[in-house]
């Protein structure tokens, strides 16, 4: 028997800086890595943040979200897919309380945020995701 393949998708985040959305897709099931937004430079006057467009995600089962650290180009645009998505958030400590704070700004529900611990798999669905921390300019990030 084969395994499903593989698809990944980037939907912000290659080629440019910001607006990191990483999904993963494999046998009905799929995760996403980061829900982040981008920064307008001066083109774009009164526009604070560029959001990814998530609608492409919209009735897709989505299994878990994997927060890889706080920095908003990674976790900005979290508000926006919790308007319609309840799948679980997972990073590591300090990336969840940024997360819920940025969450609490929006009014959008803080449920099922889940604390990751290096090194121990998380099961989403078909996937198995395993947080490892590395080095990088906030605390508690990941790969």
């Amino acid at each position: 028997m084969s395994a499903a393949p593989l698809e990944v998708v980037p939907l912000g985040g290659v080629g440019e800086f910001g607006r990191n959305v990483l999904w993963l897709s494999s046998g009905g099931s799929s995760i996403l890595v980061d829900v982040g937004v981008s920064f307008p430079d001066e083109s774009f006057p009164g526009i604070d943040r560029i959001a990814p467009d998530l609608s492409v995600l919209r009735g897709e089962r989505i299994d878990g979200v994997f927060l890889t650290h706080g920095h908003e180009d990674h976790i900005g645009a979290l508000p926006l897919l919790r308007e319609w998505c309840q799948a679980p958030v997972y990073g590591f400590p300090f990336t969840l309380a940024l997360a819920r704070r940025r969450l609490e700004e929006a009014e959008a529900p803080l449920d099922r945020l889940s604390e990751a611990r290096g090194r121990e798999p998380i099961h989403a669905g078909a996937f198995t995701v395993t947080f490892f921390r590395v080095s990088h300019s906030v605390p508690g990030s990941a790969a």
